[in-house]
């Protein structure tokens, strides 16, 4: 018969065995919603970023489960400012990218507002934050 103290010593130890075993799923799902500088530059024939975004993670350009056509769209942000459409992607280099970050709908309605609620695609480009004149010409301001 196993005394109490042993049966919660090997309960404790099971919790921790188990959290040790689920991080690098959840490393892996949040990667998943991540595209890197390094795998941008070995997206191999991509000239800009909309391409690039294509042929690496399609999913970040369709609208999120469940949302009726064109009611609900993801909104595009380029060093945490909105952009006008998906156009704006692709006139930004590949190289000038360093991060690609999609939030489902529920984080990036709750980071950008309402405005945001079909999800978001966060692009952070290299050196800072200098947008080419192109995009930055294609910003919407939101609603006041």
């Amino acid at each position: 018969m196993i005394g109490k103290r042993t049966q919660m010593t090997m309960a404790l130890f099971g919790i921790l065995l188990m959290g040790a075993q689920w991080r690098p799923l959840l490393a892996q799902s949040r990667q998943r919603d991540v595209i890197t500088r390094d795998e941008l530059m070995e997206a191999h024939g991509t000239v800009d970023l909309f391409q690039a975004i294509r042929g690496l993670r399609p999913q970040f350009l369709q609208p999120p489960p469940g949302a009726r056509t064109r009611v609900v769209a993801t909104s595009f942000y380029v060093d945490g400012i909105r952009q006008g459409g998906i156009e704006s992607l692709k006139v930004i280099a590949v190289p000038q990218v360093e991060r690609v970050e999609y939030l489902d709908p529920s984080r990036a309605e709750s980071q950008f507002g309402r405005l945001a609620s079909g999800g978001a695609v966060m692009v952070t480009l290299t050196g800072g934050r200098h947008l080419p004149a192109s995009v930055r010409d294609t910003i919407t301001q939101p609603p006041r």
